[in-house]
């Protein structure tokens, strides 16, 4: 997006899968009516898109560290994307090879939030990294601004296990609804963990019937969640781990995205993945573990899985 001041109008360049409405556009899922196109005014949001309300307009990032908008503030212009290579690329400006740290800035997202490096310095100026939060363009300046305050009651396991049912409900509606121009389905991963297996237990009640299941992992450990497919009634796609080993130069938009790439074995899913939202389940070991420390609204993890997968999903057109 290009937001230039005292333009009434804000310029949008689009892949084509991003959906076009008067009100809003997006690649995106919530757990809300579609139609109405609510996804600024909630915290659970996987995807970008853009909301005018009033006479703004609210850039909204994902709800989670697996993803994030990235913005470049110029003299009269800033610049707003879901990629940073498309962002680089569209406002002329290039990091510096030179620059031996750029891994360290992009893991420092496990440490929250609010304590992660959010500057990331080029050519043409620092491009800012807005995890989770929005962006609001009032036509003359843009403001980074914190999601929605949701007042939820979660004091007990029935309380959290409804919340989990009911939004899942939701996102199903959403995911699914006739009104969207682009088709979307659901699709599931399962691993041998217990993250992957918690989610798709509540998506296969509501139309998830697929799972991609890797039989290893990028350190070539067995992995494969197949045997729990059968019991949770879903189809397994079952894909070697070490298949991107096959491929031309499928680590680049992985290395791109957070200077690690220990996604690229998604590289060998690109087919099956596009037009899907996926489902991942990653931060759900430190969400449900016994002895994690840093539970809270800064989103601390263990590490940055997930987010490896920023570019390459919106070169492959599936949501995360």
């Amino acid at each position: 997006m290009e937001c230039c001041k005292g333009n009434q109008e804000v310029i949008v360049y689009h892949g084509s899968r991003v959906e076009i409405t008067p009100d809003f556009f997006c690649e995106a899922v919530w757990p809300g009516s579609y139609e109405a196109g609510g996804f600024d005014q909630t915290d659970v949001i996987a995807g970008s898109g853009g909301r005018i309300r009033n006479s703004a307009i609210i850039f909204v990032s994902s709800g989670s560290t697996v993803d994030r908008l990235n913005m470049l503030r110029g003299d009269r212009c800033v610049w707003l994307s879901n990629s940073l290579v498309c962002l680089l690329s569209a406002a002329d400006a290039d990091l510096n090879p030179a620059y031996g740290f750029y891994y360290k800035d992009l893991y420092s997202v496990v440490y929250g939030i609010d304590n992660c490096k959010r500057l990331l310095a080029t050519s043409k100026g620092d491009v800012e990294l807005v995890y989770f939060d929005n962006v609001r363009w009032d036509g003359n300046m843009a403001s980074v601004v914190p999601k929605p305050s949701v007042n939820r009651e979660l004091v007990n396991f029935g309380q959290y296990l409804g919340f989990l049912e009911s939004t899942m409900e939701q996102l199903a509606e959403n995911i699914y609804s006739p009104i969207r121009p682009k088709r979307l389905r659901m699709l599931g991963t399962l691993s041998a963990g217990y993250d992957s297996p918690t989610l798709m237990a509540l998506a296969s009640g509501v139309g998830c019937d697929e799972a991609i299941c890797f039989d290893r992992t990028h350190l070539n450990e067995e992995d494969s969640g197949e045997s729990i497919a059968g019991y949770l009634g879903v189809r397994p796609i079952v894909l070697s781990g070490t298949a991107w080993r096959h491929l031309q130069k499928p680590e680049i938009p992985f290395i791109a995205a957070n200077s690690m790439g220990e996604e690229v074995r998604f590289s060998a899913a690109a087919e099956t993945l596009a037009g899907r939202v996926l489902l991942t389940g990653y931060h759900g070991d430190k969400m449900w573990g016994k002895r994690t420390k840093h539970l809270g609204p800064n989103v601390v993890r263990g590490d940055p899985s997930g987010l490896g997968l920023t570019e390459f999903r919106l070169w492959a057109g599936f949501i995360h």
